[in-house]
């Protein structure tokens, strides 16, 4: 019997590329579409050994790590509901697109959020 491709893309975390001068590398976040991947960078880096793959989330016992983890699902939720919501066929260049218009409006939020408490990021 054979299996069903899924009409929407599914993206994991992967850690890529070699390690920073402090041993950490970048979280990503890969989805698999035709055949290739696709990645975003998630702008984190943390070490190897503070990466859990199989829940792909930093281990609990990393400080930051649960605000870390939100920030992680809820960017990976944006793209989700803009491909849920996406009508026509989802190819590698539509997924860039999506991915690029989510990081550009959290770039944006991110901003904003410096004008407005820069004594909270200080």
């Amino acid at each position: 019997m054979a299996r069903t491709k899924s009409e929407i893309p599914r993206g994991s975390f992967v850690l890529r590329n070699q390690k920073n001068s402090k041993g950490e590398k970048v979280i990503y976040l890969r989805y698999y579409i035709n055949r290739d991947y696709v990645y975003r960078t998630m702008d984190c880096w943390i070490k190897e050994k503070d990466w859990d793959q199989k829940n792909q989330c930093v281990r609990k016992n990393v400080e930051g790590a649960e605000q870390l983890n939100r920030r992680l699902v809820a960017s990976k939720a944006r793209i989700d509901q803009k491909l849920l919501h996406f009508e026509g066929v989802i190819t590698g260049e539509v997924m860039k697109k999506i991915i690029n218009d989510v990081n550009s409006v959290e770039k944006q939020m991110l901003q904003g959020l410096v004008k407005s408490n820069p004594e909270k990021l200080a």
